[in-house]
């Protein structure tokens, strides 16, 4: 039964028998109090332990919300915040009776205001906004809504998302950002020209720059340092950039700058700048340039893809033009730099040059063609440039892997003269100058008459300036023994003609004989 119907009960004992005196009535009044007495008893402890368990659970509730790893806040319409758990003070300091608004970043102003705008009118709200943190930047998920049971009050948690978005600007610059230079990659630069906005952007000029001599520096010394080279030219490409275009690498040599809003007149004033301070590009004390062309976009109805072959076409046109003056220089600063590593270097090429120019001359050959057969005397260990100094010049017997590195010689020179056509006549020259008449020489393993004239005298003069020339790990030879030596190794390792052709030229005394050409320019620097 319950309190209602017990007290119901009591209250009719009362009414229908006010004599109490009647022991039946009496008795039956004290039960049924009794019984209400305990009922509330009972209840009241009930109602204690009801009490003591809400009370738990507030403190559990607000030990929650105080050590909680988000930052809590409780606001008011006026964006006043009227409490704050620890992780807010921590990241906040004083936060008490301050808006919230002063800890937002200021380019997220604008997003706290709508943020709390759509707070107040539907009583939740989620955005991500930048907080300051002590001058740090945090980015910060934001989730509010109403507190049902407090009139204007509104709870807003505050979660820390740096790392996802550290995670997220990561991955975009992987995707976006090319990984050697930080300049944007071709990805980028492909979505950026496909965003063009016509009524804001024209008139949008291009410019398309191109890294002379790439290919001859990583053949030289190895693509380290033609990383290097292209991290360069990205520096000082970047350092010019004070407007903040975008500059891309497109390619592996290659370099794109969108400049919109830029007329033509404007853009060909920029990649005069570019050029200008890209003149001073240097690895390992070689100059390098770079060519450029631009092309500018100024009607709507232009295609894009047009403006960019426009460009592309003047900047091969630039290239071509310099192009043969370049790769010379390139190379020829290339061979003075091996001349100042291995000063013997020097002299072994003036004398295989004069060998090979004394040789032309004796057997009558044209001057054009002397000439050349004395260019590839001169140059045809400029191979020696990409490899190690310490294996060049080893005393003792070398290892397999040396004898490899070594090998690799005439391969490196071709594809080092290769790049420009003034040497180019001479690559081939130097490619096969290694290989033996029976078949065991490098690169390619050729025999006989396979192997071109030309290579097989560069052989003898090379094996016979070696021979007569100090090495370190033996004295040089007499002309006799060295002759002897090339007598001895025909038919194996050099052609028996040549050689019988070149022992008949140093026994005559025609070599002794003055005459430099090319080799003047090039050796007595």
């Amino acid at each position: 039964m319950n309190n209602i119907k017990k007290w119901e009960k009591i209250k009719n004992i009362l009414k229908y028998q006010p004599d109490i005196s009647n022991n039946t009535a009496r008795s039956e009044l004290v039960e049924q109090l009794s019984i209400y007495h305990e009922e509330l008893l009972f209840q009241n402890e009930e109602l204690s332990r009801f009490n003591n368990h809400l009370e738990e659970l507030k403190n559990d509730y607000q030990e929650l919300f105080d050590f909680a790893p988000i930052a809590y806040f409780i606001i008011n319409k006026k964006r006043l915040i009227v409490e704050a758990n620890a992780k807010a003070k921590l990241l906040f300091g004083d936060v008490l009776q301050t808006s919230i608004t002063q800890y937002v970043a200021p380019d997220s102003r604008k997003d706290i205001y709508l943020f709390l705008k759509t707070l107040f009118q539907e009583r939740k709200s989620r955005k991500d906004i930048v907080f300051i943190s002590w001058d740090t930047s945090i980015h910060m998920e934001v989730i509010a809504k109403k507190i049902v049971s407090k009139k204007d009050r509104f709870l807003v948690a505050c979660i820390d998302c740096n790392k996802q978005y550290k995670t997220i600007q990561k991955m975009s610059n992987f995707s976006y950002k090319d990984h050697l230079t930080g300049l944007y990659n071709r990805r980028y630069f492909e979505k950026e020209i496909r965003n063009i906005n016509p009524q804001k952007d024209l008139p949008y000029s291009l410019l398309i720059a191109d890294v002379n001599g790439l290919k001859v520096l990583n053949d030289s010394f190895g693509h380290h340092r033609g990383d290097e080279l292209l991290e360069k030219a990205a520096q000082i490409m970047s350092e010019l950039n004070r407007k903040r275009y975008i500059i891309s690498r497109i390619g592996g040599d290659e370099f794109a700058v969108l400049l919109p809003s830029t007329s033509s007149s404007d853009c060909k004033k920029i990649m005069g700048q570019f050029q200008k301070a890209c003149s001073k590009l240097t690895i390992n004390d070689i100059k390098f340039s770079i060519s450029f062309g631009a092309a500018t976009m100024t009607a709507v109805d232009e295609d894009i893809d047009n403006i960019l072959i426009e460009a592309e076409e003047e900047m091969y046109r630039n290239k071509n033009i310099h192009e043969a003056e370049t790769s010379t220089e390139l190379i020829e600063s290339i061979f003075t730099i091996l001349c100042k590593r291995c000063p013997k270097e020097k002299l072994h090429s003036k004398k295989v040059a004069q060998y090979m120019k004394k040789f032309g001359e004796y057997m009558k050959y044209d001057q054009e063609y002397t000439e050349l057969l004395e260019l590839a005397g001169l140059f045809h260990n400029i191979g020696k440039v990409a490899i190690d100094y310490n294996i060049l010049h080893k005393i003792e017997p070398l290892s397999s892997t040396d004898s490899s590195e070594i090998k690799k010689i005439p391969e490196i020179a071709y594809r080092i003269l290769k790049s420009s056509s003034k040497f180019s006549k001479i690559a081939h020259i130097i490619l096969y100058s290694h290989e033996w008449i029976d078949g065991g020489g490098y690169p390619k393993g050729l025999t006989g008459e396979c192997i071109p004239f030309e290579s097989k005298l560069l052989s003898v003069c090379d094996a016979f300036g070696a021979m007569t020339s100090d090495r370190p790990y033996r004295m040089a030879m007499t002309k006799s023994d060295a002759l002897a030596e090339l007598e001895a190794c025909v038919e194996t390792q050099f052609d028996k003609d040549v050689v019988k052709d070149f022992v008949k030229i140093i026994r005559s005394g025609f070599m002794k004989q003055q005459g430099w050409t090319y080799q003047q320019k090039h050796c007595q620097r």
